[in-house]
């Protein structure tokens, strides 16, 4: 049993330009270095552990840094 009950107990996947409105604001710089092409394949990042927290709190950052946080609105 997990622990933090909002804590994914398994390893989180999130895919990048997965909207077209995504994908057309990125389409000018596509073709720059070092790819100078767009995506042939599905685009995947893993997101650590140490990046989730609950909805609605405060991001935490090391005590050398100040944190800047806002959430984002719903798309």
């Amino acid at each position: 049993m997990n622990p933090i009950p909002w804590m994914p107990a398994g390893t989180v996947y999130g895919t990048l330009l997965n909207f077209q409105r995504e994908h057309a604001l990125w389409a000018p710089r596509m073709h720059e270095a070092p790819y100078k092409a767009p995506p042939k394949a599905p685009v995947l990042y893993v997101k650590t552990a140490n990046t989730f927290t609950p909805m609605a709190r405060p991001s935490r950052c090391p005590p050398v840094r100040r944190c800047r946080w806002r959430p984002r609105s719903a798309w």
